[in-house]
């Protein structure tokens, strides 16, 4: 899990702006950030720490789409000791003002096995 999380910091960081300057393949940041909490129950006790990464670009190869990388990874919320994650990966297309198609692929230890979903987003 932590090598797939470096893996798309560093991607995040390094790669993609390369390409970017290249005008090979352009890439404009629509939302990109990385939230830590300290989680708490109504009595005060704690409830783990969550890391949650939310990426969200634009980005252009041939025609532009908009890539969505949303993510938790908890610690201690589930079972002591224990790390559990969600991450969901889409991919957008604008098709009229305000509506796109989407594809999500979501992966996580809170599901028995990976979900791909497909659907139409309508946003205001």
């Amino acid at each position: 899990m932590r090598k797939l999380l470096l893996m798309v910091f560093f991607l995040e960081l390094f790669l993609l702006p390369e390409f970017c300057f290249a005008r090979v393949f352009e890439l404009k940041p629509i939302s990109n950030n990385i939230t830590l909490f300290q989680n708490t129950y109504d009595d005060w006790k704690g409830a783990g720490q969550t890391l949650q990464v939310v990426l969200i670009n634009s980005f252009k190869l041939g025609t532009w789409f908009t890539l969505e990388i949303t993510g938790d990874i908890d610690r201690s919320l589930q079972e002591k000791k224990k790390t559990c994650h969600y991450f969901e990966f889409g991919l957008l297309k604008d098709i009229a003002p305000k509506f796109s198609l989407n594809y999500q692929r979501i992966i996580g230890t809170y599901m028995d096995k990976p979900v791909n979903q497909f659907g139409v987003r309508f946003s205001f």
